[in-house]
């Protein structure tokens, strides 16, 4: 499968998103420091809120067995 991103860059997620996925569990790919917020899912409404406002650009909803 090939995808097209934003900037019409050619990407293979299926190859790509393991690699990457490798690097970060390795310690070499820093994406943490990218997440502005963290988030439990019954505060989701709260993570939409704050993206409309501007407080928060990359937050992440974390998910939990009990959120199942």
């Amino acid at each position: 499968m090939l995808a097209h991103g934003i900037s019409g860059v050619k990407s293979h997620p299926r190859v790509e998103t393991p690699a990457l996925l490798s690097l970060y569990q390795a310690g070499r790919l820093n994406l943490d420091e990218l997440i502005t917020n963290k988030y439990r899912f019954e505060d989701i409404n709260q993570r939409c809120q704050d993206m409309k406002e501007g407080k928060n650009i990359r937050g992440m909803v974390i998910y939990t067995d009990a959120d199942r």
